[in-house]
């Protein structure tokens, strides 16, 4: 009897340490994938008084971030390369008319939570960082279609013109094909509007 309740106790004692290796395992496991390391001392293109605000400013929160891109519109323009028009919806569902394309391609935005680690001169600190992602109905996705947010004008930023503006402007999520090819000139959200409102009904 002693000798049983021994063995089960060795095989507790066992459980319980495997329990705690697959558990540790796991959770190298999610904070490799859910951390990253910025070492702003080589940033060398940065001065130091870049260097020390983006050490200590902090990131937008999920709430200010959702706030933000709900039911909003963005323009980019960088022609001849890029002219392009975004709507997020309440959703998570976006909406683009995107240059010469015959229709209004579709996907999901998400956010995704990250422990950012921020090394500056000496000095490190930890803070919770979101991935602004976007996934295309077509299910293409990979990292590049990801991007830390170090603030929410970061969101669909490019080189060349952002704008913004709150609510569908375009009607975008309602319509199939676009009301006219964007062309390879410089746009506003103004000048599109107007544009727009001279199409006949």
């Amino acid at each position: 009897m002693i000798t049983k309740l021994a063995h089960f106790k060795r095989l507790a004692k066992f459980a319980l340490v495997l329990i705690g290796v697959v558990g540790l395992v796991k959770g190298c496991v999610y904070v490799g994938r859910h951390s990253y390391t910025e070492n702003i001392d080589h940033f060398a293109l940065w001065s130091n008084e870049s260097k020390e605000r983006y050490f200590s400013e902090t990131f937008p929160t999920r709430d200010e971030i959702e706030r933000y891109l709900s039911d909003a519109t963005i323009l980019l323009s960088d022609p001849p390369g890029i002219n392009t028009v975004y709507y997020f919806g309440h959703d998570g569902r976006y909406y683009y008319w995107n240059g010469n394309d015959n229709r209004i391609a579709r996907g999901y935005w998400f956010l995704y939570p990250m422990i950012d680690r921020r090394i500056y001169d000496g000095r490190s600190r930890f803070d919770l960082a979101y991935l602004f992602c976007r996934e295309h109905y077509d299910d293409s996705f990979n990292d590049d279609n990801c991007i830390l947010l170090g603030s929410t004008d970061q969101i669909m930023k490019y080189h060349g013109y952002r704008e913004y503006a709150k609510g569908d402007v375009f009607n975008l999520s309602k319509l199939e094909s676009p009301p006219f090819n964007l062309g390879p000139r410089r746009i506003s959200i103004e000048q599109l509007r107007a544009a727009v409102n001279k199409l006949p009904h």
